[in-house]
């Protein structure tokens, strides 16, 4: 390759780079958001859990864990 074609295209792999990075950065945030609400459910039902093994060791008196808000509808 000459010096003048490695100019020209130069600006367009750049662009392509700074495209490319720019989509990837997108995705990485979304991924982050998704993994935040999900560990956030995550230790929500871990304690859901322990209060029903709490119930269930406790000989079962009284009502039921109540489902929390957040794992609803997961559930």
């Amino acid at each position: 390759m000459n010096s003048d074609l490695i100019e020209s295209l130069t600006p367009i792999a750049l662009a392509v780079i700074s495209a490319v990075t720019a989509w990837q950065g997108k995705k990485l945030r979304e991924l982050s958001v998704r993994f935040d609400k999900l560990s956030g459910q995550f230790r929500s039902a871990v304690v859901h859990i322990r209060d029903w093994q709490r119930w269930d060791r406790t000989g079962r008196i009284g009502d039921t864990p109540t489902i929390p808000d957040d794992l609803i509808d997961e559930v």
